[in-house]
C-alpha cells in the first residue's frame, strides 16, 4: 500500500529513507526535537512551499502535505507532534501517517535543512 505522502515533489518514490521502528535510519527518534537550519529559508507559493539552504545550494520542494507537515514541524517541533495534530486534520492511517512524516522528515535532515536535537526530547 503506497504512503499517505508517497511519491510527493519530496521524491518518497524512490524509496530513500526506509523507517525502521521509531527512529530515522538512527538519526532521530520519534519524540526528538527539530529546528530549522540557521541558513534555510522558506516560502510558501499557493498550497506549495520551497525550502533553500543558502550556504549549500540545496533546494527542496515542498506539496501541500509536505508544506503542512513542515509547518506543524515548526510550531511542535517533534514527528509525534506533528502526527497528532495531522490525525486531526486527514483522514489516514496513524501508521501510514507516522512513517510518511518519519520519511519525509529524515529526508529534510539528510539534506541538512532540519536539524535533530537529540538531547532535547519533548515533554511527555
Amino acid at each position: 500500500m503506497p504512503g499517505f505522502l508517497e511519491a510527493r515533489k519530496w521524491g518518497l518514490a524512490s524509496g530513500a529513507g526506509r523507517v525502521r521502528g521509531c527512529q530515522v535510519r538512527g538519526t532521530a527518534g520519534w519524540t526528538d526535537r527539530f529546528r530549522v537550519n540557521e541558513s534555510v529559508v522558506f516560502r510558501e507559493l499557493d498550497a506549495e512551499a520551497v525550502l533553500l539552504d543558502l550556504e549549500s545550494g540545496v533546494y527542496f520542494g515542498l506539496d501541500a502535505v509536505g508544506t503542512r507537515v513542515w509547518t506543524l514541524l515548526l510550531e511542535h517541533g517533534t514527528p509525534e507532534q506533528v502526527c497528532a495534530r495531522m490525525l486531526e486534520e486527514y483522514d489516514v492511517s496513524p501508521q501510514v501517517l507516522r512513517d510518511d512524516v518519519l520519511r519525509l522528515v529524515e529526508e529534510l535532515a539528510a539534506k541538512g535543512l532540519v536539524v535533530a536535537d537529540a538531547a532535547d526530547h519533548a515533554a511527555p
